[in-house]
Protein backbone atom coordinates (compact mmCIF):
# COMPACT_ATOMS: atom_id res chain seq x y z
CA UNK A 1 0.00 0.00 0.00
CA UNK A 2 3.02 2.41 0.85
CA UNK A 3 4.40 1.70 -2.25
CA UNK A 4 1.51 2.51 -4.40
CA UNK A 5 0.66 5.52 -2.24
CA UNK A 6 4.39 6.66 -2.95
CA UNK A 7 4.29 6.11 -6.27
CA UNK A 8 0.92 8.41 -6.67
CA UNK A 9 2.31 11.18 -4.44
CA UNK A 10 5.57 11.31 -6.74
CA UNK A 11 3.43 11.48 -9.86
CA UNK A 12 1.13 14.46 -8.58
CA UNK A 13 4.86 16.23 -7.69
CA UNK A 14 5.61 15.67 -11.24
CA UNK A 15 2.62 16.67 -12.28
CA UNK A 16 2.37 20.16 -10.26
CA UNK A 17 5.97 20.91 -10.99
CA UNK A 18 5.71 20.77 -14.71
CA UNK A 19 2.42 22.92 -14.65
CA UNK A 20 4.34 25.11 -12.80
CA UNK A 21 7.07 24.98 -15.20
CA UNK A 22 4.48 25.08 -18.12
CA UNK A 23 3.18 28.04 -17.19
CA UNK A 24 6.33 30.21 -16.58
CA UNK A 25 7.31 28.77 -19.81
CA UNK A 26 4.14 30.23 -21.90
CA UNK A 27 4.17 33.14 -19.81
CA UNK A 28 8.15 34.20 -20.49
CA UNK A 29 6.96 33.30 -24.71
CA UNK A 30 3.54 35.54 -24.39
CA UNK A 31 6.11 38.59 -22.74
CA UNK A 32 8.79 37.91 -25.48
CA UNK A 33 6.17 37.79 -28.35
CA UNK A 34 4.41 41.01 -26.95
CA UNK A 35 7.59 42.78 -26.93
CA UNK A 36 8.60 41.15 -30.52
CA UNK A 37 5.52 42.34 -31.51
CA UNK A 38 5.61 46.24 -30.25
CA UNK A 39 8.95 46.29 -31.66
CA UNK A 40 7.45 44.94 -34.97
CA UNK A 41 4.69 48.18 -34.40
CA UNK A 42 6.93 50.58 -34.12
CA UNK A 43 9.52 49.91 -36.95
CA UNK A 44 5.78 49.56 -39.48
CA UNK A 45 5.14 53.31 -37.87
CA UNK A 46 8.30 55.11 -38.77
CA UNK A 47 8.12 53.07 -42.16
CA UNK A 48 5.11 54.87 -42.77
CA UNK A 49 6.00 57.98 -41.12
CA UNK A 50 6.93 60.54 -43.95
CA UNK A 51 6.80 63.82 -44.00
CA UNK A 52 8.31 67.51 -45.53
CA UNK A 53 8.49 70.90 -45.26
CA UNK A 54 6.60 72.24 -48.32
CA UNK A 55 8.14 75.91 -47.47
CA UNK A 56 9.12 78.23 -45.32
CA UNK A 57 8.41 81.84 -44.66
CA UNK A 58 8.53 84.92 -42.50
CA UNK A 59 5.07 87.02 -41.34
CA UNK A 60 5.87 90.71 -42.10
CA UNK A 61 5.99 92.21 -39.19
CA UNK A 62 9.17 90.34 -38.96
CA UNK A 63 8.02 88.56 -35.74
CA UNK A 64 6.43 85.13 -37.27
CA UNK A 65 7.42 82.30 -39.00
CA UNK A 66 5.33 79.81 -40.80
CA UNK A 67 6.10 76.39 -42.59
CA UNK A 68 3.70 74.81 -44.37
CA UNK A 69 4.21 70.69 -43.34
CA UNK A 70 2.79 68.24 -45.85
CA UNK A 71 2.26 64.63 -44.88
CA UNK A 72 2.65 61.83 -47.60
CA UNK A 73 3.18 59.20 -45.07
CA UNK A 74 0.81 55.90 -44.49
CA UNK A 75 0.08 57.38 -40.74
CA UNK A 76 -1.54 60.31 -39.25
CA UNK A 77 1.47 62.45 -38.18
CA UNK A 78 2.01 64.05 -34.65
CA UNK A 79 4.80 66.09 -34.11
CA UNK A 80 6.76 65.20 -31.33
CA UNK A 81 9.43 67.84 -30.77
CA UNK A 82 9.29 71.00 -33.09
CA UNK A 83 12.61 73.23 -32.87
CA UNK A 84 13.29 76.68 -34.03
CA UNK A 85 17.20 78.06 -33.82
CA UNK A 86 19.15 80.61 -35.60
CA UNK A 87 22.64 80.07 -37.80
CA UNK A 88 24.23 81.00 -35.02
CA UNK A 89 23.07 78.60 -32.31
CA UNK A 90 24.35 80.65 -29.00
CA UNK A 91 21.15 82.34 -27.86
CA UNK A 92 18.79 80.68 -31.11
CA UNK A 93 16.67 78.53 -29.26
CA UNK A 94 13.66 80.50 -30.03
CA UNK A 95 10.85 77.55 -30.12
CA UNK A 96 10.84 74.34 -28.08
CA UNK A 97 7.81 72.09 -27.45
CA UNK A 98 8.94 68.65 -26.89
CA UNK A 99 6.07 66.37 -25.78
CA UNK A 100 3.21 68.50 -24.67
CA UNK A 101 4.36 72.03 -24.49
CA UNK A 102 6.39 75.12 -25.72
CA UNK A 103 8.94 75.93 -23.79
CA UNK A 104 12.15 78.50 -24.44
CA UNK A 105 15.59 78.03 -22.29
CA UNK A 106 16.40 80.91 -19.79
CA UNK A 107 19.81 82.92 -21.07
CA UNK A 108 18.31 81.97 -24.40
CA UNK A 109 14.97 82.74 -25.95
CA UNK A 110 13.30 84.69 -28.62
CA UNK A 111 14.72 88.06 -27.40
CA UNK A 112 18.20 88.28 -27.87
CA UNK A 113 19.77 88.01 -24.42
CA UNK A 114 16.82 87.62 -22.13
CA UNK A 115 17.70 86.41 -18.50
CA UNK A 116 14.32 84.52 -18.41
CA UNK A 117 11.74 82.96 -21.13
CA UNK A 118 8.61 84.17 -19.57
CA UNK A 119 6.94 85.12 -22.71
CA UNK A 120 7.81 81.98 -24.71
CA UNK A 121 7.00 81.57 -28.41
CA UNK A 122 3.72 80.41 -29.32
CA UNK A 123 2.74 77.74 -32.14
CA UNK A 124 -0.02 77.52 -34.20
CA UNK A 125 -2.27 75.02 -34.63
CA UNK A 126 -0.71 72.76 -31.46
CA UNK A 127 2.29 71.16 -32.46
CA UNK A 128 0.91 67.99 -30.80
CA UNK A 129 -2.25 67.71 -32.89
CA UNK A 130 -2.47 64.81 -35.50
CA UNK A 131 -2.26 65.56 -39.33
CA UNK A 132 -4.13 62.81 -41.33
CA UNK A 133 -2.29 61.29 -43.80
CA UNK A 134 -2.49 62.59 -47.45
CA UNK A 135 -4.72 65.20 -46.60
CA UNK A 136 -8.32 64.85 -49.45
CA UNK A 137 -7.50 68.55 -50.61
CA UNK A 138 -3.56 67.35 -50.66
CA UNK A 139 -2.88 71.48 -49.29
CA UNK A 140 -0.28 71.10 -46.76
CA UNK A 141 -0.84 72.41 -42.98
CA UNK A 142 0.89 75.90 -42.24
CA UNK A 143 2.28 75.92 -38.62
CA UNK A 144 2.59 78.97 -37.47
CA UNK A 145 5.44 80.09 -34.67
CA UNK A 146 5.03 84.14 -33.01
CA UNK A 147 7.35 85.09 -30.78
CA UNK A 148 6.10 87.54 -28.27
CA UNK A 149 5.71 91.47 -28.53
CA UNK A 150 9.11 93.21 -28.96
CA UNK A 151 10.90 90.16 -30.15
CA UNK A 152 11.63 90.41 -33.79
CA UNK A 153 13.71 88.10 -36.23
CA UNK A 154 17.15 89.17 -37.13
CA UNK A 155 17.83 90.59 -40.66
CA UNK A 156 20.42 88.25 -42.98
CA UNK A 157 20.27 85.59 -40.68
CA UNK A 158 18.91 81.60 -41.34
CA UNK A 159 16.70 80.20 -39.40
CA UNK A 160 16.22 76.69 -39.43
CA UNK A 161 12.84 74.47 -38.38
CA UNK A 162 13.57 70.43 -36.74
CA UNK A 163 10.65 68.76 -37.15
CA UNK A 164 10.33 65.14 -35.45
CA UNK A 165 7.66 63.01 -35.89
CA UNK A 166 6.14 60.31 -33.00
CA UNK A 167 7.39 57.36 -34.04
CA UNK A 168 11.14 59.21 -34.45
CA UNK A 169 11.35 60.65 -38.35
CA UNK A 170 13.50 63.52 -38.10
CA UNK A 171 12.82 66.81 -40.80
CA UNK A 172 15.67 69.82 -41.41
CA UNK A 173 14.75 72.55 -43.33
CA UNK A 174 15.79 76.29 -43.25
CA UNK A 175 14.89 79.70 -44.70
CA UNK A 176 16.51 83.01 -44.65
CA UNK A 177 15.33 86.14 -43.05
CA UNK A 178 16.45 89.34 -45.87
CA UNK A 179 15.15 91.66 -48.04
CA UNK A 180 18.04 90.83 -50.23
CA UNK A 181 19.11 87.05 -49.28
CA UNK A 182 21.59 85.31 -47.20
CA UNK A 183 25.33 85.19 -47.64
CA UNK A 184 27.58 82.46 -46.40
Amino acid sequence: MSELLGAVITIAITLIAGAALFGYVNGEAANSENGLGAANAANVNFLNERFVVADIGFGSSGNSIGFWVYNNGQVGLQLSQVLLYDQAVSHSLYYNFTGGSGSCVPGLGPCPGTVACSYPATISPSAGSTMTPLAADGAPTLFTITLPAGCAFTLNTIYYVVLTGLYGNVVVNYACYSTTGCHS
